[in-house]
C-alpha cells in the first residue's frame, strides 16, 4: 500500500480527496504541504534544501532512522541563504539532527513520508488494525505545552495543548515535543499516530 501511495504522489499533485486501495481518503492537509513543497523547491532554484533525521522506532520506512523535509516558509524571503541558515540554527537549538540535503533527498523524504501517511489513514478508514482515536501526551516537567509538527515536511510546530493533554489528529507520522517559556525541545522518534500514551521524556 505504500508503494502505491509512492507512486500516486511521484505522478501528480494530491486533491483535497484522494483514493487509495478503494477508500476516499481526506488528504486536503497533504495536498496543501505538497503544493508548498514543490513552490519551496521553486524558490530555492538550486540551493540545497535541510532535512531532518529522527529515530523510527515503529520501522514503518524499513529502517532505524528516518529523514524529514524541511519547511523553510520562504513565500515572503527575499534572503533564502540567510534563512536557512536561521532555519537549521533554530532546529538544532531545539535539539533536532539537521542538514543540508542532497540533489532530490529532500523531495524523496517527501514522497516517502507522505505516503506512509496515506497508507496509514487507508488502514484507518478500512477498519483493521483499530487504533483509539485521540492519544494522551505527558511530559517530564508539569505545566509544559506540548508541541505537533507534521511528520512528511517539518516545521517548528504549533502547541495543541498543555502536558498532560489529548491529542487528536488525522493518522499519520508526527514529530512531538515540549516547550516552556524560553525552553523547546523536541523528542528525536518520529511517531506514528494515534497509538495511545505518550510520554515524552525531554530535559
Amino acid at each position: 500500500m505504500i508503494a502505491a501511495a509512492r507512486n500516486r504522489l511521484r505522478h501528480g499533485r494530491l486533491h483535497r480527496h484522494s483514493f487509495l486501495a478503494g477508500k476516499r481518503l481526506d488528504t486536503a492537509d497533504l495536498a496543501q504541504d505538497q503544493a508548498e513543497f514543490i513552490e519551496q523547491e521553486r524558490r530555492l532554484q538550486g540551493r540545497r534544501g535541510l532535512v531532518v533525521q529522527l529515530n523510527d522506532e515503529d520501522r514503518l520506512s524499513g529502517s532505524a532512522r528516518v529523514t524529514v523535509p524541511v519547511d523553510l516558509d520562504l513565500r515572503e524571503s527575499t534572503q533564502l541563504d540567510r534563512r536557512i541558515g536561521a532555519v537549521a540554527d533554530r532546529l538544532i537549538h531545539v535539539g533536532l539532527e539537521v542538514r543540508a540535503a542532497y540533489p532530490g533527498e529532500a523531495l524523496e523524504a517527501f514522497v516517502d513520508r507522505a505516503a506512509e501517511t496515506l497508507a496509514m489513514r487507508a488502514v484507518a478508514n478500512s477498519g483493521f488494525g483499530f487504533a483509539p482515536p485521540s492519544d494522551v501526551v505527558s511530559s517530564t516537567n508539569m505545566g509544559d505545552d506540548i508541541l505537533c509538527a507534521k511528520g512528511w515536511f517539518l516545521s517548528t510546530g504549533h502547541i495543541v495543548g498543555r502536558s498532560t493533554c489529548a491529542l487528536s489528529v488525522k493518522p499519520g507520522r508526527y514529530s512531538l515535543g515540549v516547550c516552556h517559556g524560553s525552553r523547546t525541545r523536541y523528542h528525536p522518534q518520529l511517531f506514528n499516530l494515534p497509538i495511545g500514551q505518550i510520554h515524552l521524556n525531554l530535559p
